[in-house]
């Protein structure tokens, strides 16, 4: 969310595969090359020493080995399907995470 302009909010997702033992933690980290938003207050972009951005992380869903699902209500698995399967429908590489 820009701060400048709260309405300017911009959102990224990410498809990210990790084999953990129960128990075990594990850091992921994820980058876009695409920019915070198509358009920004030019008041904000001139207070560069201030913070621009007010950034979030939500985990939509979680699948376990054993077919269990952890999932965030009121998101739904049908709404990126379709990004989901173009995202893994090349072979992983070393990549851990995948843009949506």
């Amino acid at each position: 969310t820009e701060i400048a302009r709260p309405t300017n909010v911009i959102r990224r997702q990410f498809l990210c595969g990790a084999k953990l033992k129960n128990g075990e933690r594990k850091e992921l980290s994820v980058f876009s090359l695409l920019g915070p938003s198509d358009a920004l207050d030019l008041k904000s972009l001139t207070k560069s020493t201030e913070k621009l951005f007010d950034e979030k992380t939500q985990v939509n869903r979680i699948e376990l080995a054993d077919g269990n699902i952890l999932q965030r209500n009121n998101w739904k698995f049908s709404d990126v399907k379709a990004a989901v399967e173009r995202a893994t429908s090349t072979p992983w590489g070393n990549e851990m995470c995948r843009a949506l």
